[in-house]
């Protein structure tokens, strides 16, 4: 996705804070405008409907979501200690933006079939990224001959309900979390 300017995000991210607190459907472009410090005009100099604006902020969130995590491979030469900073750049996202998806959970949003194609396409991305972490791994002979994209979908998987359990079920600080335990089990499983 292309950001044409800071304007254009600071609506989008505006938009993650009222639908989080509000919902899809009682979220109200004023609301919206208000919290971008923009006037409601604006927002239609960009979007067209609050559907994509919603879909616009979907895609965002994702896409940043993955160029942090992106950086976060990037920045170790270690799979265990890797694992572990995507583990914890997970949890502190999900703790970030659990409002936005509980209350989007809740309310049923209609997204186009272009914005499930994009949001497929985004998917391959994120598997894509850490494959091929998982890959120099595998090149380096630190872990066995092992499916990349069954593992990223365990990895996910399982980091989606840890946290959910921690912080959506116990409450739990993020701090509070230790994912180790987790990691441990999937790097048994892969050497």
């Amino acid at each position: 996705m292309d950001i044409k300017n800071g304007k254009e995000k600071e609506i989008i991210e505006a938009s993650g804070k009222v639908f989080s607190e509000y919902g899809f459907h009682g979220a109200k472009m004023q609301k919206i405008a208000d919290v971008a410090n923009v006037g409601k005009g604006t927002i239609y100099e960009y979007f067209s409907s609050k559907n994509q604006l919603f879909e616009e902020m979907i895609k965002y969130f994702i896409i940043s979501y993955i160029d942090s995590l992106e950086d976060v491979i990037n920045e170790s030469d270690n799979l265990e200690d890797t694992l572990l900073e995507i583990t914890k750049f997970h949890g502190l996202f999900i703790r970030k933006h659990i409002d936005m998806w509980n209350n989007l959970m809740g309310n049923q949003v209609d997204i186009s079939d272009d914005m499930k194609k994009e949001i497929c396409a985004i998917r391959e991305k994120l598997l894509n990224t850490v494959s091929r972490l998982i890959r120099k791994y595998k090149d380096k002979g630190d872990i066995r001959n092992i499916d990349e994209k069954a593992f990223v979908i365990s990895l996910f998987g399982s980091l989606n309900l840890f946290y959910a359990e921690g912080i959506g079920m116990e409450k739990k600080k993020i701090d509070d979390i230790d994912p180790k335990p987790l990691i441990d089990i999937l790097i048994n499983g892969i050497k």
